[in-house]
């Protein structure tokens, strides 16, 4: 369990980052339409450097029960720190090429990244809410940046109204938990005939989460969300948005199998920790079981749908944004994979390959749509495969970071992509042998991670295509090269060593 602490070493990224956001919105209606584009990007690297540097000195503990830190989640604050770098970096090519008037989308998306940190700190049913909403309202206005595009009037019409549909489900299932265990806080003692209850009210939590976090059946609006906002803030939302709510399912996770083990929480747990048998040993036999086949059918098959639709949907793709919309639904569902390991069967959750999986797809995924923003021009002409033919012969080093991006996506060794899934497959397959589910035969569970592996190499494929079109000659649909700004340019390069540092040395770097 983890200590209680102050707020103002808890929560000082969370201001830091606040009042970065504050300066840039003092700061914008002084300077010239040319100058926000060039100096407003540079003010909230600064508080991203200045945050970076207070997550190293905030001390482990919990605020009253409503935000907590520790050694997982400070990993994935710092993971958030890099989206937002990438994200303003590539806002900033977008809005300096669309010719755009204001500097109000480096706020929103310096706020966007309070709410996700947030969420990720959240140990609390309102706590993680308010993150949500906060992080939520942030991006819906940064979807719809380009108003006279249909695909923008679209996407954010397409994004808010589920977007408030799903929040409405997740707070009905919050008020469900509520009733049923007499507290907001994430792993209260279940009273007595009201399992039921919490059993509906932690799956329609688990709905609202699953929906930001674009897991099949709940994915519907991510490609055209993705298509439709401009290709830096899809470079931010696709990091960020998953980042947050795995996290926060993590948390939910978690807690709900302490709460069904009637183990009583005297604090916020930290998600480093690995849940024992032991912890199970108060429940039933036919109880434990029951909560195994729930797991299989939620986490496995949900996880199974989600990569077999984000998987052959990439295959016909030829938008860059489309295509890793589809890639994170798949992504999307080897992550929610991982939520039964090491071994459910024998009792054991820790999820710590989870984590290391998200940080690795996070940094690759807005890594790649940084790097197309460099690519793809005013108002992303350039995001059509065909037209980024040739690119990387024109801008040497935003295609080869890009090639680490998309070799990491696609689980190539010695990315962090490879260990993830070498870790992740792995794990599935002691699932299986170790019997999951009585009564049923290994050799019909090992269709989960054959399946998987399957198309984990289907899925791959796309991602070639984009390598093959950005090194091959420049076609007569290519566009001609603009240099990236120095910023994008470090900030890509920047992502890419840390990518293939997470990759070289996993257990050091985030207890891989």
């Amino acid at each position: 369990m983890l200590p209680a602490v102050n707020l103002l070493p808890l929560m000082g990224p969370v201001l830091v980052l606040v009042l970065g956001a504050l300066a840039t919105l003092v700061a914008e209606p002084f300077l010239s339409k040319e100058d926000k584009h060039r100096f407003l990007p540079w003010i909230g690297t600064a508080s991203v450097a200045i945050s970076a540097w207070v997550l190293r000195y905030t001390p482990q503990g919990h605020l009253h029960g409503v935000f907590a830190m520790d050694a997982v989640r400070a990993g994935l604050v710092l993971v958030l720190l890099f989206v937002l770098f990438l994200g303003l970096a590539a806002l900033q090519r977008n809005l300096s090429s669309d010719r755009f008037e204001g500097g109000e989308p480096y706020v929103l998306v310096q706020l966007a990244t309070v709410g996700a940190v947030l969420m990720v700190m959240a140990s609390q049913s309102i706590a993680l809410f308010v993150g949500m909403e906060i992080l939520s309202l942030a991006i819906y206005p940064m979807v719809g940046l380009r108003r006279k595009s249909p695909d923008s009037a679209e996407a954010v019409l397409k994004y808010f109204a589920m977007g408030a549909v799903f929040s409405a489900v997740y707070l009905y299932g919050a008020s469900l938990c509520y009733g049923a265990t007499g507290t907001v806080m994430f792993g209260g003692i279940v009273a007595e005939g009201r399992l039921g209850v919490f059993n509906l009210g932690f799956l329609l939590m688990a709905v609202g989460l699953l929906f930001k976090i674009g897991m099949a059946p709940f994915h519907f609006w991510s490609p055209d969300a993705y298509n439709g906002a401009p290709s830096g803030v899809t470079a931010f939302m696709a990091g960020a948005v998953k980042v947050a709510a795995i996290a926060a399912l993590g948390t939910l996770w978690l807690n709900y199998l302490v709460s069904r083990a009637g183990f009583p929480l005297q604090s916020p747990m930290s998600l480093k920790i690995t849940i024992p048998p032991m912890l199970f040993y108060q429940m039933t036999p036919e109880s434990f079981e029951a909560l195994k086949r729930v797991a299989l059918v939620v986490f496995g098959g949900l996880g199974l749908l989600s990569i077999a639709i984000g998987s052959l949907s990439v295959l016909g793709q030829t938008s860059v944004r489309r295509l890793l919309a589809y890639s994170g639904v798949a992504n999307a569902g080897f992550m929610g994979l991982g939520f039964m390991l090491p071994s459910l069967a024998r009792g054991y959750v820790d999820l710590s390959v989870t984590w290391y999986y998200l940080a690795g797809y996070a940094l690759a995924t807005s890594g790649a749509l940084a790097c197309l923003a460099a690519l793809s021009g005013p108002e992303d002409a350039g995001d059509h495969v065909s037209a980024l033919s040739g690119a990387a012969r024109r801008n040497p080093l935003v295609g080869a970071v890009l090639t680490l991006f998309l070799a990491s996506l696609a689980g190539l060794p010695p990315m962090a992509g490879f260990v993830a899934k070498f870790e992740l497959f792995h794990g599935m397959l002691l699932n299986v042998f170790s019997g999951m589910v009585p009564g049923v035969s290994p050799q019909l569970l090992l269709l989960v991670p054959g399946v998987a592996l399957l198309f984990a190499f289907v899925s791959a494929a796309a991602y070639f295509k984009i390598v093959i079109a950005v090194w091959s000659q420049p076609g007569p649909a290519s566009r001609e090269a603009e240099p990236a700004p120095v910023l994008l340019g470090w900030t890509v390069s920047v992502a890419a060593l840390a990518l293939v540092a997470l990759g070289a040395f996993p257990k050091e770097l985030f207890g891989g």
